[in-house]
């Protein structure tokens, strides 16, 4: 992860997925316990569709030759920028840092996670969530 290795940084090929949420038939396939009105949360939703994405229809990416790790800190980093996002509107959740942690505390079967990797991506998480409160912060300047 210190690599900023997730589905997005890739490439823009990548874009393609955003569709999550505006599409019926890949929303119809989302468990019913996610409120898919949070998909609309103009600074988290992003977030949670690319965490839904690896979640709940990793099928999807097959083609992208992932690995069990970059999948598992994929989903973690992308739940942890959500669960900033969020907080940073709605105010503090402890309902999303406890699946935060249950998310690091259970890995799929044949993931073997780096542990050293953890700080490296929760300080990449740190500075997107910066650098997107910035930029939503100039952007209601104008």
């Amino acid at each position: 992860m210190t690599d900023r290795t997730n589905i997005l940084t890739a490439g823009p090929r990548r874009l393609r997925y955003w569709a999550i949420g505006d599409d019926a038939e890949a929303t119809g396939r989302l468990p019913r316990h996610y409120d898919l009105s949070l998909l609309d949360d103009p600074l988290a939703g992003t977030a949670l569709k690319f965490y839904m994405l690896l979640t709940e229809m990793s099928d999807l990416l097959m083609e992208e030759r992932l690995t069990p790790e970059q999948v598992f800190w994929s989903r973690y980093y992308w739940f942890l920028l959500f669960t900033r996002l969020r907080q940073a509107s709605a105010g503090h959740d402890a309902g999303l840092e406890q699946q935060a942690i249950r998310i690091l505390a259970h890995p799929p079967p044949g993931c073997i996670p780096d542990w050293s990797v953890l700080e490296g991506g929760e300080s990449a998480v740190e500075q997107d969530v910066a650098a997107i409160l910035r930029s939503e912060a100039q952007g209601s300047d104008q």
